[in-house]
C-alpha cells in the first residue's frame, strides 16, 4: 500500500489483513504508521497477530530516538522489527545538506558515525523492548564491516 492518507492506508491495510496477509512493510517517511495502526484494528485482529517492518533513516541521534519512540507509540507499545533504511549517502557523493539539515553525527561526507550512532540505538530500543528485531536494508558488506 503506498498512500500518504492515513483513511486510505487504513482501508488497504484492513483489507489486506481479512484476506490473511499478517506481515507489513513500511518506512518512518512513508508517514504510514497510524493508518497501519488504525488497520491493524480495523481489522478485529489482535496486534500480536501481524508483523509490522519498519525503517528509519540515519538522523542523528535526538531524531532516531524520536522516531522510535512514536513508532513504537503508534504501533502499539513495539515494533516487531525495525531497520535502518540506508547507509546514507556515499561518501563520494556531493551531499547537498546546509548545516542546518545535516546530523551532527555526519563527518564532513562521511556517514559512518552516523551508521554507528543509529546501530547503536536500535540495539537500545532492542533491549528496552520498544523494538523486538533489528536490521539493515540496503547496506553492503563494506557498510557491514564497520
Amino acid at each position: 500500500i503506498w498512500e500518504r492518507n492515513d483513511r486510505a492506508t487504513a482501508l488497504g491495510v484492513e483489507a489486506y489483513l481479512r484476506l490473511g496477509g499478517r506481515l507489513i512493510d513500511t518506512a518512518w517517511d512513508y508517514e504510514q504508521l497510524p493508518g497501519i495502526a488504525d488497520g491493524i484494528r480495523r481489522s478485529g485482529l489482535a496486534r500480536s497477530e501481524v508483523t509490522v517492518i519498519s525503517k528509519i533513516l540515519l538522523v542523528g541521534e535526538e531524531g532516531t530516538k524520536e522516531m522510535l519512540r512514536r513508532s513504537a507509540e503508534i504501533l502499539g507499545g513495539y515494533v516487531d522489527v525495525m531497520l535502518l533504511h540506508t547507509p546514507g549517502q556515499s561518501e563520494t557523493e556531493t551531499l547537498g545538506l546546509s548545516a542546518e539539515d545535516a546530523p551532527a553525527c555526519l563527518d564532513g561526507s562521511s556517514w559512518r558515525l552516523c551508521r554507528i550512532e543509529s546501530w547503536a540505538l536500535l540495539q537500545e530500543a532492542l533491549r528496552n523492548g520498544i523494538v523486538r528485531q533489528v536490521g539493515v536494508s540496503n547496506f553492503d558488506s563494506k557498510h557491514l564491516a564497520e
